[in-house]
């Protein structure tokens, strides 16, 4: 299927030392143009990927630091969102490499960021690549939308931490990650978001939290976690841009509301029917958009 070749992640991690890391973060963008528009997208991005790393890793931060390669000084500045003294970002070409960092950490699989422009949006009918201007160490053009247009995002519309994190309210009075992840918190327990995606970080597997249970996921429960869970986060990242595709038209649209009413009522018959019929539809629209443009499909296929 279309929805499962995946551009290349820029650069292992394991290619880039401490000093490497840092350089790069000196490293000038190209053009100020571009510099100076993601720097907020860059400042929320990498503070969302620290958040990430400390709330399910459960390290301090100067231990954080010394695991993810880089300074303490840099974890206490990348926490910090934009607006605030003292915040600090990778460059736009040094980003990724600490995406990868964080999920060489909390063992899952790295994706490739991306930068949005969200002055692109067309609202409901929007293709979902129809906002995407490339890969923040791309030469990009950005000099014609302001700096509030831009953030970043993961590939094929995975969602980030932050976007599962704050589904609904979670703030200060929340009970922790780590907390549930100590007392082994039941899954109705956890927040509705983290929970459906809480399976992708392979350091939860090793520590047990109760309701990952290899057998559940149709897994040997001996099997090493690097033996399922790429393969198990390649079929998810396949789902997930499916919906994405489709969500772009009204027949689509109407295929996940179809989607939800089945997962309502706990058909499986259902369920699979409606899975299938957006994978095939995803993969329909985006072989025709690579042939005849999206304008083309759009007016085809919402007539």
């Amino acid at each position: 299927m279309i929805c499962c070749y995946h551009d290349n992640i820029l650069e292992s991690s394991k290619a880039f030392d401490k000093g490497h890391f840092l350089k790069s973060e000196a490293r000038v963008n190209v053009g100020e143009n571009k510099k100076r528009r993601l720097n907020r997208a860059l400042q929320r991005f990498a503070a969302m990927l620290i958040e990430e790393a400390l709330d399910i890793s459960g390290l301090p931060k100067a231990k954080l630091a010394e695991a993810l390669g880089i300074t303490d000084d840099q974890v206490i500045r990348y926490t910090r969102l934009p607006g605030i003294k003292s915040s600090r970002a990778p460059q736009a070409a040094a980003v990724q490499q600490l995406e990868n960092r964080v999920a060489k950490l909390l063992k899952r699989t790295a994706h490739t960021v991306i930068v949005q422009n969200n002055s692109k949006l067309k609202g409901e009918n929007t293709y979902f690549t129809e906002t995407i201007e490339g890969r923040p160490g791309d030469d990009l053009n950005l000099r014609d939308f302001d700096l509030g247009s831009y953030q970043l995002d993961y590939e094929g519309d995975w969602p980030t931490y932050r976007r599962l994190k704050n589904f609904k309210i979670w703030n200060s009075r929340s009970e922790s990650i780590q907390s549930l992840i100590k007392r082994r918190a039941t899954y109705d327990e956890w927040p509705e978001m983290l929970r459906l995606y809480a399976w992708q970080w392979g350091i939860l597997w090793e520590r047990g939290v109760p309701w990952l249970k290899r057998e559940a996921f149709g897994v040997k429960y001996d099997a090493k976690i690097e033996s399922f869970l790429p393969e198990m986060t390649e079929n998810a990242m396949c789902g997930r841009r499916a919906f994405a595709v489709v969500g772009g038209f009204t027949i689509g649209r109407k295929m996940l509301d179809d989607f939800e009413q089945a997962m309502l009522k706990g058909d499986d018959d259902l369920i699979d029917h409606a899975v299938t019929l957006i994978a095939t539809t995803s993969e329909a629209i985006e072989n025709m958009v690579q042939l005849v443009g999206i304008e083309n499909v759009r007016a085809m296929v919402d007539e």
